[in-house]
């Protein structure tokens, strides 16, 4: 019976384990229904790097993991939706480590789990 989903190999549960990035960027980018482990380094000071996310049907059922690793002092990255999805998402990790996990039903964005400073 068709679900709608990927299998297990591509879909939810593709990114479990993953050691290496798909990406990693140093500047704003938009990311493609493949690139779902993403890092970002952001050196420089006072920077805002954005991140949209992959239109929300074309990620239905997938799960997307961003991370920034390095973060100059007063920077930060802000991980946003294409603007098609109910809830327009917008979210900003602003020390190195933040990370967010997202995860697409085809009609909105919904934050799994978080790794944000206070």
């Amino acid at each position: 019976m068709a679900t709608g989903f990927d299998t297990i190999e591509s879909g939810l549960f593709a990114n479990y384990g993953k050691t290496t990035p798909d990406l990693t960027v140093t500047a704003t980018a938009s990311l493609t229904v493949n690139q779902r482990v993403v890092e970002c380094q952001v050196a420089a000071t006072s920077t805002t790097v954005t991140i949209t996310l992959p239109s929300v049907h074309q990620a239905a059922g997938k799960m997307f993991t961003i991370t920034a690793t390095t973060l100059g002092s007063g920077s930060k990255v802000t991980v946003a939706d294409a603007g098609d999805s109910l809830n327009n998402i917008s979210e900003d990790l602003d020390e190195a480590l933040d990370a967010l996990c997202m995860f697409s039903n085809g009609r909105d964005w919904f934050i799994m789990a978080t790794n944000l400073s206070a």
